[in-house]
């Protein structure tokens, strides 16, 4: 992120997959892009916070999706959000947890969101 870098290392055993998203904390995502990636099974306060969450689990999915599981292409909306959980709209299941945390780095603050993806999807 405009030469910021984030790194993440996790143990395989315990998960299929991890993903990371790094943003700068005063981002403003606009509202009218809400339709690219929010969706009815979503529960957030924050806009910005639920973007990184769907980047990171996105991140952790995709590598291990298999290609017919949609029977479309995969895109964030296909990703729901509950009480720091992320699972497929697909069937609901829960497939992974996520972590937040604000960190501040020489005066800029960022939100590292990193997602643990437990179960196949």
């Amino acid at each position: 992120k405009d030469g910021w870098a984030v790194a993440l290392i996790a143990k395989k055993g315990p998960y299929q997959g991890v993903g990371i998203d790094l943003e700068f904390k005063n981002r403003v995502i606009k509202p009218e892009t809400q339709k690219l990636f929010v969706n009815n099974q979503d529960q957030y306060q924050d806009l910005l916070f639920l973007w990184c969450q769907k980047e990171a689990a996105f991140k952790a999915i995709s590598p291990v999706l298999k290609p017919l599981t949609l029977n479309k292409v995969f895109v964030l909306k296909d990703i729901f959000i509950i009480d720091g959980k992320f699972g497929l709209t697909l069937d609901g299941k829960i497939l992974g947890f996520i972590h937040d945390e604000i960190k501040t780095f020489e005066g800029q603050q960022f939100i590292i969101t990193s997602a643990y993806l437990t179960e196949n999807p």
